[in-house]
């Protein structure tokens, strides 16, 4: 297993690196080794609601993207009265929490999939996504 230290954070793996702890002691690594630093992730709010088999289904295929690091955080309409009131005819609802260069936080809609959207329409419509707001 190949270890790095970037910043306060200790990558490892072999293809991919993930986090696995915050170290005290830097680490030496071959300096032979090519490095691909991972990306943030890309943050989204799930709007939906228990027993909701679309919400169900779009989570379970967000869960299977593979190319795109993503957080997903789930909420539940039933919870709060102004979430339902704007959700309750749409969900599920995806918006992506974007933090912006001020470290200011935008929420950008996602457009609605269509419930027969196979995982990699998914992973497209998310790559597309990612790549025009990156860059602002």
């Amino acid at each position: 297993m190949r270890t790095l230290l970037l910043g306060s954070v200790l990558f490892c793996g072999c293809k991919t690196w993930k986090a696995i702890a915050q170290p005290t002691q830097a680490i030496r690594i071959d300096p032979r080794l090519t490095l691909t630093v991972p990306r943030m992730a890309m943050k989204l709010i799930l709007f939906g609601k228990p027993g909701c088999h679309l919400c169900e289904g779009l989570q379970e295929k967000l869960e299977q993207v593979s190319s795109i690091p993503l957080q997903i955080d789930i909420r539940d309409i039933t919870t709060r009265d102004d979430w339902f009131q704007a959700y309750q005819y749409e969900i599920p609802v995806l918006v992506w929490e974007k933090e912006t260069e001020d470290a200011a936080i935008a929420y950008i809609p996602l457009p609605r999939l269509s419930p027969r959207a196979s995982v990699n329409q998914v992973e497209q419509m998310l790559q597309k996504y990612w790549a025009e707001n990156s860059q602002q």
